[in-house]
């Protein structure tokens, strides 16, 4: 894991530039054409309008988180043994400038995936980042639906794999404990912490084994995945009033990647 260079525009933009953005209305407050600042404040809160019943404050923050300002890309695998024709060929004859990429069966691969901070004026997450919640979910499948790799998925009691990356922090008290409470005034650091800074990228990598039994092109999914709350703080703290917290995917990514057999080199 690693963090890419600063890519942030110097072009400056406010918290109420994103938060409240002008809206057509016949609010008092409304300038000579008609607009005024919306006082809806859409952030990332999607807990406080699903308790209230607020179907469209909930759908508004659902598209807010939506906008693009989060991007996730998976690197192609291109590779430097890469053979594309067997017959000597004038290298002003070729279209293909690109170098091709491809698994084969059997093979050790690492992919890296990139997550961007494009838009956000602030980290990703930002906020309480002790009791939200974001990470990749990351799958890969073969041409018969089978799965390669899996991480990020959902448990059966709906909590996600403790192997995803995670963006989050994990406070903890004097004596080496979770702080999971949100009782802050006991923290006395971090055992982990991770945000995307606005304005950079961070830079994921995975392993796995190509199978020998898949079949191809394998299929390559990335999603950024985010709740307001973890899901052992909601079930603590609403008690009573627990429902499920959504998921929301803030951003996507897929790749097919054609399989191979490796051709046997044989010995004269």
């Amino acid at each position: 894991k690693q963090h890419q260079q600063i890519f942030a525009s110097e072009e400056v933009v406010r918290c109420q530039d994103c938060h409240m953005p002008l809206v057509e209305g016949n609010d008092p407050s409304a300038n000579m054409q008609g607009m005024h600042r919306s006082h809806r404040f859409l952030g990332a809160n999607t807990v406080v309008p699903l308790l209230v019943g607020d179907k469209e404050q909930l759908l508004k923050t659902k598209q807010f988180l939506q906008q693009n300002k989060m991007r996730i890309s998976i690197e192609p695998p291109r590779r430097k043994d890469a053979t594309q024709t067997l017959m000597a060929l004038d290298e002003k004859l070729r279209t293909d400038t690109q170098t091709p990429y491809y698994f084969y069966l059997g093979e050790q691969v690492a992919i890296k995936i990139i997550v961007s901070n494009i838009g956000v004026g602030h980290n990703f997450p930002g906020g309480t980042l002790d009791i939200n919640e974001a990470w990749v979910a990351f799958t890969v499948t073969d041409a018969s639906g089978e799965i390669v790799f899996q991480s990020g998925d959902l448990n059966s009691d709906n909590t996600v794999d403790e192997d995803a990356h995670f963006y989050r922090s994990l406070p903890i008290d004097r004596a080496g404990k979770l702080v999971w409470k949100h009782d802050l005034f006991n923290r006395v650091g971090e055992a982990y912490k991770d945000f995307v800074p606005a304005g950079q990228s961070d830079i994921l990598s995975y392993q796995f084994r190509v199978p020998e039994w898949s079949k191809g092109p394998l299929t390559l999914s990335a999603t950024l995945r985010y709740r307001k709350l973890n899901e052992r703080y909601a079930r603590w703290a609403l008690k009573e009033q627990y429902q499920p917290i959504p998921i929301i995917d803030v951003a996507r990514a897929s790749l097919a990647v054609p399989v191979k057999i490796r051709a046997e080199v044989e010995h004269f």
